[in-house]
């Protein structure tokens, strides 16, 4: 994350705030660790309380416009020392939304930033929010081998004025290109079972004019598999903008281990033009996964399954965990991992109500 200087009380209207403050800007969705030595050279004060550390996001509220709706964010605090003051050495997590995925957020297509804005402060009064823990259960039954993944990669990175709507969004623009030009986009399939297909969709967007395109996959072998041809739509449409959404799914024979290539193509379209936009918006993958972390990390859920169930995670390297129940973002759950790891399988368990899936 991104650490600002504090907002002196008083700075937006006298009685505003009843606290200096401090921004904290995340750009990606995920754990987020701030060790107290970014804050402290960011003027943070030095001795501060660990219980009173408070963290919120707040949200414009069209009936009270000077006066934010204030939703307090759960945080884990680590205090190295155990003195009850955070100093150099201590840290505290939360589990940080970009705007995308952040269901409160007034734009959440990031035509004005790409960071949310957490704010950080010490406050004198009040229970500051945190994370429950979750301790270790025995008797858990061993969960299920594999879980459906789902994964959503963004792609759109330039604003598009030819776009007529009014939730514009951003879009990545391939433009001008000649007809047969391509834009290629790196997708990680991380665990994925080699006995699960791979449906993979290409949602783009079209203006003014047809915009047709082809979508291809290349495996790591150079090996090409085509995904499918989208017509674009006749006659053009304005209002709103027009999703050409291509979806297929890859049998798991012809779905190569590692990440794959997406590569889409302008084709020849009825309107005669030599050139063409194509409009990518984003790119999503569903397929069955391993519990296999990848790069000491991995995004899994319960499956639905009910009882007291063990999670068992191979791959880690042996560095220190966390792990996260964030089913509900805004409320997430701390692990007690004591004793949870061992060797490359972290072991992780969790009492479940069948057929509700959580997240991990």
């Amino acid at each position: 994350p991104q650490l600002g200087t504090p907002l002196k009380s008083g700075l937006l209207r006298p009685g505003l705030l009843a606290e200096d403050e401090w921004k904290v800007r995340v750009r990606h969705t995920g754990t987020t660790r701030v060790p107290a030595s970014a804050l402290l050279s960011a003027g943070f004060p030095d001795g501060a309380a660990i219980d009173r550390l408070r963290l919120v996001l707040k949200r414009f509220n069209p009936l009270t416009p000077l006066d934010p709706t204030i939703l307090e964010i759960p945080i884990h605090l680590e205090d190295a020392n155990n003195d009850g003051v955070f100093s150099s050495g201590d840290s505290f997590l939360f589990w940080a939304e970009q705007p995308r995925d952040d269901a409160t957020a007034g734009e959440r297509a990031q035509r004005y930033s790409f960071d949310n804005v957490y704010w950080l402060s010490v406050v004198e009064a009040g229970t500051p929010a945190r994370m429950p823990v979750k301790t270790p259960q025995s008797g858990a039954t061993p969960g299920p081998s594999t879980f459906p993944q789902s994964i959503h990669y963004e792609k759109d990175l330039v604003y598009d004025n030819w776009v007529y709507a009014d939730s514009m969004e951003l879009y990545y623009m391939l433009n001008r290109v000649r007809i047969g030009s391509t834009a290629r986009f790196v997708a990680a399939v991380p665990g994925r079972n080699v006995n699960s297909p791979l449906t993979i969709c290409v949602e783009a967007q079209q203006d003014w004019l047809q915009r047709s395109f082809q979508v291809d996959i290349d495996m790591q072998s150079g090996a090409r598999v085509l995904l499918g041809n989208h017509p674009g739509y006749v006659p053009p449409r304005f209002r709103p903008a027009q999703r050409s959404i291509l979806c297929n799914t890859l049998p798991a024979n012809v779905v190569e281990p590692g990440d794959i290539t997406v590569a889409v193509t302008a084709t020849p379209q009825s309107h005669g033009f030599t050139v063409t936009t194509p409009f990518v918006d984003n790119v999503q993958l569903a397929y069955d996964a391993d519990f296999v972390a990848t790069k000491d990390a991995i995004r899994f859920n319960s499956n639905a399954t009910g009882g007291t169930v063990a999670f068992a995670v191979t791959g880690f390297s042996g560095a220190p965990l966390v792990a996260l129940d964030v089913t509900d973002p805004k409320s997430p759950a701390w692990f007690d991992l004591t004793g949870a790891l061992s060797g490359d399988t972290l072991t992780v368990t969790d009492v479940l109500q069948a057929g509700i899936s959580r997240h991990y």
